[in-house]
């Protein structure tokens, strides 16, 4: 039987931790720009409604032509949106970000 440090074993489980928090941190920092897009947006509700059902709809894509496909007419909605430019500029990084995650899952 092979002796195993458990030390070795809880810096590795620590690793994976730090890991998992990393990535949790960096999912949920779009939402402090979400919220204040919302804040500050001209949009709808509706609009608004419309814009993160794309997001979300990118999130889903099956392939990367789809999802390709799903960014492009998420870019247009958002520059086609009349929305200051700070905002605009908000929303295209949490869709590239977004599109940038689900294309290796593809």
């Amino acid at each position: 039987m092979e002796f195993v440090n458990p030390t070795y074993e809880l810096i590795e489980k620590q690793e994976i931790a730090n890991a998992l928090l990393g990535q949790i941190a960096e999912n949920t920092s779009v939402l402090k720009e979400l919220v204040q897009i919302n804040r500050d947006t001209n949009l709808n509700v509706q609009e608004l409604n419309d814009l993160m059902l794309d997001i979300y709809v990118i999130a889903k894509a099956n392939n990367q032509e789809e999802a390709d496909g799903l960014f492009a007419k998420a870019i247009e909605k958002i520059s086609n949106s009349g929305e200051k430019a700070t905002n605009i500029v908000s929303l295209i990084n949490i869709v590239t970000g977004i599109y940038n995650t689900v294309l290796p899952l593809l």
